[in-house]
């Protein structure tokens, strides 16, 4: 939707509704909304980046060593919180190089800074993350960090883990902040919304892609631990896995996977209802074929759903008949 009124409008966050508006309505509220989330942001923002100021001049003259102990650490956090003058200073001269950048425009100060400031950091993150793997206990922490944790989850509760997703994305892509809404006042007249939508989508694709082949090579080592005589037919796409129980149909296994909330199919879609010609024709038994699920995975597939259809399908091994 931001993306839509940023397009039609060419305007500000402000502007836009207000361009846009039927006369007497009052979408422009919003608008004013967020305008004050942005400044919210920045009042945050640049106290923050105050903070990294005073952290790389620590570490430039040394107050900040190698084998420090927490405590330590701690003790540097908290000295430079003990000075408000240090803080405002720097607050205030992250704010003045701020409008400097701006002071030359778009193109010439925000983007072009930006393009530098962003391939440093990548740069930076890449040095940070292959460091990590070498620290004494970065494997924990990298567990820690990427494994999802169903206790973790219960103990928080969903209602506050929705929450904190939806702050994440109020901060990181500005969603109902206007950061959208500014970018699709940049789209030309000649670049459709379906086609910007198709690109945002794209570029996310290959992380997609690495996450679902993650949690089918999951499905596949736990299923063949606990699923006897299991079969996986091919290598197949990153969000496809194709498996077969010999002996079992396929529509008796999908109606029990579906009595616990699992949706499977038995076939692609261009054969519905039919035998598959593909598993025919590489000389698959026909125990194997009359037998065979296709289990699709998406971006957003979780790990506990994977074990979850891991334990139903072993559970439907044990506790249903053969009838082929």
């Amino acid at each position: 939707m931001e993306l839509a009124v940023g397009r039609a409008s060419r305007k500000s966050a402000v502007l836009s509704y207000k361009t846009l508006e039927k006369p007497k309505s009052k979408w422009h509220i919003h608008g004013w909304f967020c305008l004050i989330g942005c400044y919210l942001l920045m009042m945050y923002y640049t106290t923050v980046s105050g903070w990294m100021v005073s952290y790389f001049g620590r570490f430039a003259f040394g107050s900040f060593r190698g084998g420090m102990a927490t405590e330590e650490v701690s003790a540097v956090f908290g000295q430079m919180l003990s000075s408000p003058t240090e803080m405002g200073v720097l607050a205030v001269a992250v704010v003045i190089v701020g409008f400097l950048v701006c002071s030359f425009g778009l193109e010439k100060g925000l983007e072009r800074v930006t393009k530098v400031m962003m391939l440093a950091l990548l740069a930076i993150m890449i040095v940070l993350a292959v460091n990590s793997f070498f620290m004494p206990g970065g494997e924990a922490g990298l567990a820690f960090y990427l494994m999802p944790d169903a206790e973790a989850v219960e103990k928080i509760g969903i209602g506050n883990l929705v929450v904190n997703a939806m702050n994440q994305a109020f901060f990181t892509l500005s969603i109902g902040a206007g950061g959208m809404l500014i970018f699709g006042s940049y789209l030309g007249k000649d670049r459709s919304l379906p086609g910007e939508a198709v690109r945002i989508a794209k570029a996310e694709m290959p992380e997609a892609n690495k996450r679902m082949e993650a949690l089918r090579a999951q499905c596949v080592q736990t299923l063949t631990g606990t699923v006897p005589d299991i079969v996986f037919l091919g290598g197949g796409s990153a969000h496809i896995l194709s498996l077969s129980l010999p002996g079992y149909r396929s529509e008796v296994l999908m109606n029990y996977l579906e009595a616990k909330g699992i949706y499977v199919s038995k076939s692609s879609a261009c054969k519905r209802g039919k035998r598959s010609h593909v598993l025919e024709a590489i000389g698959a038994p026909d125990k194997v074929i009359d037998g065979a699920l296709r289990v699709s995975f998406s971006r957003y597939t979780t790990a506990e759903e994977c074990a979850y259809f891991c334990e139903a399908l072993a559970a439907a091994r044990k506790e249903l008949y053969p009838s082929l």
